[in-house]
């Protein structure tokens, strides 16, 4: 089993959470969530779940209000990534 540092993307999740990228947040759940299982740290496991249950929550409002109706668009991340592009192909106000 490949030993993984969870601190840098659990940092990355809990940004995209704070600046409402829920479609992101979804992303690095569904793409790293197994390796999170497999690592058997109870710390991570615990955050994962914590992150989904909010991930969740978010969706389903995006579900009703549109992908991205929750991006805070002046989170200064937000901002950066905008300024370079990241945003340019999306229907992103």
């Amino acid at each position: 089993m490949t030993t993984m540092d969870f601190a840098p993307l659990l940092q990355s999740m809990h940004g995209n959470l704070d600046r409402g990228a829920f479609p992101e947040l979804e992303f690095q759940l569904q793409f790293y969530g197994p390796i999170a299982l497999e690592s058997g740290n109870a710390t991570v496991i615990d955050t994962f779940d914590e992150l989904k249950r909010q991930a969740d929550a978010g969706l389903e409002h995006e579900k009703i209000h549109g992908q991205w109706s929750l991006l805070k668009h002046d989170h200064p991340a937000t901002v950066r990534l905008k300024a370079r592009g990241y945003y340019s192909d999306l229907k992103v106000a």
